[in-house]
């Protein structure tokens, strides 16, 4: 049977966006920088609507509570094949919750605004080399909800509660996930009947 649930989370990390901009592989654009050094790259890599306010996409959530089922043992595998054949996120945009992009003339790099501009040295797999990367990233305490839906009959209710747990624990959501940021802890876990 198909439910939902309500999923409220907190993030316990920053947030940092950096999403692969798919016009770029429509047409060139010129950039304000050299390559691995343009410091308005985060213009075409942030997720804000036109009010500027941050949102993340439902694969984002899908996937890190997929790899969070990776943590979870049935048999001789592990949930995370049957969280990602059901698992689906009902918004197609999950706004985080009071973060808004500043205005370029106010936004700083100070890690304690609420929204701020993330720029560090990033290696490139290709060369080896560093470059610097520059994202919009949301300070600690960032917050959304979305709706997840999926059947029960292959994944319960419990198990995929703990999934979520386990992504914010272990995986998180956003770019530079692999040195900890994007994670965030679960403050609500709602279950209804579709």
């Amino acid at each position: 049977m198909l439910i939902c649930a309500k999923l409220d989370i907190e993030g316990v990390k920053p947030l940092l966006f950096h999403t692969f901009p798919i016009d770029t592989l429509v047409k060139s654009k010129s950039k304000s920088g050299t390559t691995g050094m343009d410091h308005e790259e985060w213009k075409q890599t942030v997720l804000m609507d036109e009010n500027r306010q941050l949102y993340v996409l439902p694969s984002y959530i899908v996937g890190s509570i997929t790899a969070g089922g990776k943590q979870i043992k049935v048999g001789k595998s592990s949930l995370n094949k049957k969280v990602g054949a059901t698992l689906e996120v009902v918004e197609s945009r999950i706004y985080i919750t009071d973060r808004f992009v500043p205005q370029e003339d106010a936004l700083t790099k100070n890690s304690t605004d609420s929204v701020y501009l993330d720029v560090r040295s990033v290696v490139n797999p290709m060369t080896k080399g560093r470059n610097l990367r520059y994202r919009i990233a949301a300070a600690p305490g960032w917050k959304l909800t979305c709706t997840l839906s999926w059947d029960d009959r292959a994944v319960s209710k419990d198990d995929m509660k703990a999934c979520c747990d386990n992504a914010g624990l272990f995986e998180g959501i956003g770019d530079g996930r692999k040195i900890g940021n994007g994670r965030f802890r679960v403050v609500d876990f709602v279950v209804r009947k579709h």
